[in-house]
């Protein structure tokens, strides 16, 4: 399985939607995330930010892309895991990642953070 992450607008000057494509056993699974930005600081062929003075949280964004790419393969071994190593398909993959993505998103609230 591949994890990819595209831009929706790539010619825009303004912050666009941030997709993720997920390819494996010929299926192709495009789901958007919560995270829009500039396409000036996006790097296609790196699929992340580029370092750069004007975008400083670079490091902290790039690194919420490994935490997307990361909550999708666990989704995908999890159905694995679970089905006899049977691959889900796109139409059952979708809805998993994007309640995955929403919880990872909204399940630490600023109360709970500091709870624990």
């Amino acid at each position: 399985m591949k994890v990819r992450f595209f831009l929706w607008d790539k010619k825009s000057k303004n912050p666009t939607a941030l997709y993720a494509l997920i390819r494996y056993d010929d299926n192709r699974v495009k789901v958007y995330t919560s995270e829009s930005i500039n396409p000036k600081y996006w790097n296609q062929k790196t699929n992340a930010v580029r370092s750069s003075a004007g975008f400083a949280e670079a490091p902290e964004f790039n690194q919420r892309l490994v935490n997307i790419r990361s909550t999708i393969n666990r989704v995908f071994m999890a159905y694995k895991n679970s089905n006899e190593h049977q691959s889900p398909t796109a139409a059952l993959l979708k809805p998993m990642v994007e309640a995955a993505l929403k919880k990872d998103v909204s399940g630490v609230d600023f109360f709970s953070f500091f709870e624990d």
